[in-house]
């Protein structure tokens, strides 16, 4: 094991995750206000449930075709329904809404969420060491810039220069994640980037933009924030992402 220290706050990076796949009947869902289970296939069912966001349930089968609702102005998330077995009664989900495993941690009471990095280096294995492009002066276990490929095809790369704030980019392949998946990781993530007030977690604004190839997340919040473009590429996606620090 190997422990970093990075500017502005502590990781310690293990050489082996566990890996995070785990049985293709159980997903988690991740819309963060809540998901609703419907009584039917369709958007005019009867709501019989609502999943709570990082709540598990048993997929039982994919039903009907392919639709998409819309978030974020014009951005549009695809998916199918979903039969599920949750608590004591079967639904239908929307799994556009869905992940199969486990979604970034989301803020909670007085408790920030998740960022997006932390996430990526908890949940994905590897069996390589990072790559340490860059390190602080007289101190060679203090990364300010490394790159790690895990073993699902993800690549991250990530810049903590002495100013504050960090970043980088992560690039996540067709086949780990849709792009209406990778949008609700970083519209989370973005949530989780806000501030305490009177001792209780106030999450940022979020205004995000959609253009062609590419979607646009930014915050308003009183403790800098988090910045986020989206990049469609041929085989899959890259996210560009930087925290403020105040």
């Amino acid at each position: 094991m190997k422990i970093y220290w990075i500017p502005g706050y502590f990781w310690v990076l293990v050489t082996f995750f566990s890996g995070y796949y785990v049985s293709a009947q159980t997903q988690w869902a991740v819309a963060p206000s809540g998901l609703n289970v419907r009584e039917q296939p369709s958007l005019g069912a009867p709501v019989v449930g609502k999943l709570a966001y990082g709540d598990s349930v048993n997929v039982v089968q994919a039903v009907g075709d392919e639709f998409s609702l819309t978030e974020c102005a014009a951005f549009k998330i695809k998916g199918e329904w979903l039969e599920i077995q949750w608590q004591a009664f079967s639904g239908y989900v929307f799994s556009g809404y869905m992940l199969p495993f486990a979604p970034i941690a989301k803020y909670a009471g007085d408790e920030f969420g998740e960022e997006l990095d932390s996430y990526v280096n908890q949940n994905f294995s590897h069996e390589l060491e990072p790559e340490v492009i860059a390190t602080q002066p007289g101190c060679e276990t203090c990364m300010l810039e490394y790159r790690q490929v895990f073993d699902n095809g993800v690549v991250m790369q990530v810049r903590s220069p002495e100013a504050k704030g960090h970043g980088g980019t992560i690039f996540i392949p067709r086949q780990v994640m849709t792009l209406g998946q990778v949008y609700l990781l970083v519209f989370v993530a973005a949530l989780n980037s806000g501030s305490i007030v009177n001792d209780r977690y106030e999450p940022p604004i979020v205004r995000c933009s959609v253009q062609e190839g590419k979607t646009k997340l930014e915050t308003e919040s009183g403790m800098g924030g988090l910045e986020a473009e989206i990049f469609s590429k041929d085989d899959g996606y890259l996210i560009d992402f930087w925290y403020i620090s105040c």
